[in-house]
């Protein structure tokens, strides 16, 4: 499963929401996607708006990859839960935020924590690479170290 996290940012992310329903209706991929403000609708994917941070935590641990907008709190969850992140930074200039998420992307990409993406065309592409990425992330946090082992307990 791929787990796209769009945030809380008050814009609406259309651009990455179309790529990803594109990429759900030609590919045998699942989706779930935490939406948040984003006005558009999936018709392949399951989504939510938002949903309870455990609940949240929880998709991520159980997904391959994740797919996130270019803020630091999503990517970091994502991190920390050892997933690979695919990146997609938000642009004032496409009206989908305010401040500019492509230096926060830009640095962990040189730092080979994330994969980005600069043109949404090539998100296919790139969630494929993401299968192969190896996390090696060092947080302090344990909160999915927590979860993880709670996940294991259940099943």
């Amino acid at each position: 499963m791929i787990t796209v996290l769009l945030g809380t940012n008050p814009y609406s992310f259309e651009r990455l929401i179309r790529q990803v329903d594109q990429i759900a209706s030609n590919h045998s991929m699942q989706f779930y996607v935490q939406l948040g403000n984003t006005q558009l609708v999936p018709r392949f994917c399951e989504y939510d708006r938002f949903v309870e941070r455990k609940i949240l935590l929880q998709k991520i641990m159980e997904s391959d990859v994740i797919v996130s907008h270019g803020g630091f709190g999503s990517i970091h969850d994502a991190l920390v839960c050892k997933k690979p992140v695919v990146a997609v930074p938000r642009q004032p200039r496409f009206g989908e935020s305010q401040d500019i998420q492509e230096e926060l992307v830009r640095e962990l990409e040189k730092d080979k924590k994330i994969i980005a993406v600069y043109d949404i065309n090539q998100l296919y592409e790139k969630i494929q690479n993401a299968y192969a990425k190896h996390i090696d992330y060092d947080s302090r946090n344990s909160i999915c170290n927590i979860i993880n082992d709670f996940l294991k307990k259940m099943l």
